[in-house]
Formats: C-alpha cells, sequence, structure tokens
C-alpha cells in the first residue's frame, strides 16, 4: 500500500483520537521574539518549558526523544529564517544553525534537547539584540560583513572587499571605522 492510500484510510477513520494541534501563532510570537531580540520575553518562554509541553505539539515520532529533536530541528530552521530576514547576515545564521543541529546528534534525553534548545534560542535573540541596537545600517557594511562571513576561512584584505563592492580601499575603512568602531 502506498503512503498516499494509508493516509487517506487514517484520514477517514473517524475512531482514531486525534490530536488537538496548538494554534501556530504563539509559536510564530515566540519566533518573532527571537528574530526581535527580546531576551526578556524568550528566557520567559524558556522558563515555562513551553518546548517541552506535549499538549498541542504535534507527534512527528512515537520516540519521545526523537519527536523533541525533531521540534528541535524545525524551531531551528524558522528561527534561522526570521533572523535572516531581521538583518543577521547569512553565514552566520545558517553556521550557528548547523552548529545546534549537529549537536544533537550527541544528545540522549530530553533533558538535554530541551537545554540545549533554551541555549540555540537564546543565542539567537541575544545575537539579534545586539545587531538591533547597533548603528550599522549601511548597505556596504553589511555587504562587507556577508563576504567576510562567506569567506570566513580565507585570507580577507581591505582591499579584497573594496574591490568586491566597488569602493576605494579609504572610503571602506573610515566607514568601517565609523560604523563598527574596528578598523
Amino acid at each position: 500500500m502506498s503512503y498516499k492510500n494509508e493516509w487517506f484510510l487514517l484520514e477517514a477513520d473517524d475512531d482514531i483520537d486525534e490530536i488537538e494541534h496548538r494554534e501556530p501563532t504563539e509559536e510564530f510570537l515566540f519566533y518573532r521574539a527571537v528574530a526581535a531580540g527580546d531576551v526578556d520575553k524568550v528566557k520567559q518562554n524558556c522558563e515555562q518549558g513551553r518546548f517541552v509541553e506535549g499538549e498541542g505539539v504535534g507527534v512527528l515520532s512515537r520516540d519521545p526523544v526523537v519527536n523533541l529533536k525533531y521540534h528541535f530541528v524545525i524551531t531551528t530552521a524558522m528561527i534561522t529564517r526570521l533572523c535572516r530576514q531581521n538583518g543577521m547576515e547569512l553565514e552566520q545564521a545558517f553556521r550557528l544553525s548547523d552548529f545546534y543541529i549537529q549537536k544533537l546528534d550527541d544528545i540522549h534525553t530530553g533533558e538535554e534537547v530541551h537545554r540545549l534548545h533554551d541555549e540555540m534560542v537564546m543565542d539567537y535573540a541575544e545575537k539579534m539584540r545586539k545587531y538591533s541596537r547597533s548603528d550599522t545600517n549601511s548597505k556596504h557594511i553589511n555587504a562587507c560583513k556577508e563576504y567576510i562571513y562567506s569567506h570566513i576561512k580565507e585570507r580577507i584584505t581591505i582591499e579584497d572587499l573594496a574591490d568586491e563592492l566597488g569602493v576605494s580601499s579609504g572610503y571602506l575603512s573610515r566607514l568601517f571605522k565609523k560604523e563598527t568602531g574596528y578598523l
């Protein structure tokens, strides 16, 4: 039997106990709090244990730890994309996501997944708070940061960055110092 047919039969069975899923609004508000850098709201949500609460949370696996891991990956993916939309550099957002998802490989209890989840969302929220408080708004500096994150393992000079952006190295150096405080 195909999965499509199996799904059809499952949906047609009126006797199954269906789990009522909570409204996605609550999850999106949490994701948005992380992406906005609202550390207090994120911390409050973590303290309430909403991530591990069973009521209204979909069952993605019959194994409770694997189920939490699947939800962790979904949460990480959503937060990564929202943080990216709110200005986090592309490579930073995805490298952070990869880092935390790979940490799941070494975790074997629900409590450990819960701790990693809270650490991950707080890390993103703190980074987004710093980002939103910074005065770096020019497209040149944002492009520099993107380039640096994309070539993080390479030797990069100010001339490389200036050539990439089509500006002089002197101008870029002054702008970078002005906006970030670093030379």
